[in-house]
């Protein structure tokens, strides 16, 4: 299954939490692409190119397109991850 996501984070930001979502489970970084398997499970997180979305001419945020390829995941344990996922990823204003 495939769960594509378009996110407000650069790649320097989205290296530094991969580490939390991934929980300990090994993966290799090949570029822009994330490889993570254990138990019989496969997880292939491919980054686009990092962009800006532009809030006003001097406000910039970057933007990243992620896709997120599952492979040997049950339905409970894809959503469990993708919570975990949005969890780390969250960005609180106030």
């Amino acid at each position: 299954m495939r769960v594509s996501k378009e996110m407000g984070v650069s790649h320097r930001e989205f290296f530094r939490i991969l580490p939390r979502v991934l929980a300990g489970v090994a993966h290799a970084i090949e570029g822009r692409r994330i490889v993570a398997e254990s138990a019989g499970r496969r997880l292939e997180i491919q980054l686009s190119e990092e962009g800006e979305r532009r809030l006003s001419p001097v406000v910039a945020m970057p933007v990243t397109r992620v896709e997120l390829d599952f492979s040997g995941y049950s339905e409970a344990e894809r959503s469990a991850f993708l919570a975990r996922f949005e969890r780390e990823f969250f960005k609180g204003g106030g």
